[in-house]
């Protein structure tokens, strides 16, 4: 893993790593988690994303049987070529669903913005609405201190941000914690086939 140079793309590399770490299987529980993790930052680092974008993850949960026979196989054959085709395969899929996924983030916050303009946006909402973008969660009880602003005055912004459909408040949740739905739906939903 940690080798200068390696002999294959670094995708490839990466693919082969994870099958290591997932025949190794290094601690009792949460091996499938770690390795799924350890693989979205090896492609991160190692294929020079600015981001870890890709999730394999969901791939290989929805294709488990798939993905476990595929583990097997080179464990017990050597039958690398049809690991690496099947994640090459999963890679593809997911790099789709990625990019789906950011267009349709990029349409909600051209709608956000006509939402905010609609409401007398300003440049403090605007703040609140692109960090939305990261998280799709906000409370009222950070918002004081990470603006410069009264607890007053954030409660107002969110109150605005809900008036502009924007946000919505979790019920039962304390401190108040609201939500961007759209973006959550964005990111958290199955879209493949939609």
């Amino acid at each position: 893993m940690h080798a200068e140079t390696n002999a294959y793309d670094p995708l490839v590399d990466c693919f082969l790593i994870h099958y290591q770490f997932e025949a190794i299987h290094p601690f009792v529980d949460g091996n499938g988690r770690v390795g799924r993790l350890l693989l979205a930052i090896m492609l991160q680092q190692r294929c020079g994303l600015a981001k870890p974008w890709l999730y394999l993850s969901d791939y290989f949960e929805r294709y488990r049987e798939e993905y476990l026979q595929h583990l097997f196989n080179v464990s017990a054959r050597a039958d690398w070529e049809s690991w690496i085709d099947f994640c090459l395969h999963g890679t593809l899929t997911q790099a789709r669903d990625t990019i789906a996924r950011c267009d349709r983030l990029l349409k909600i916050k051209d709608e956000y913005a006509f939402r905010l303009a609609s409401v007398g946006g300003s440049l403090r909402l605007g703040q609140i609405v692109e960090s939305l973008f990261q998280s799709p969660y906000v409370r009222v009880a950070d918002l004081p201190q990470r603006l410069n602003v009264t607890y007053p005055t954030a409660r107002a912004d969110i109150n605005r941000l809900v008036q502009a459909g924007i946000l919505s408040e979790l019920p039962n949740v304390s401190p108040k914690t609201f939500y961007a739905r759209e973006i959550f739906n964005v990111a958290y939903e199955d879209i493949e086939g939609s």
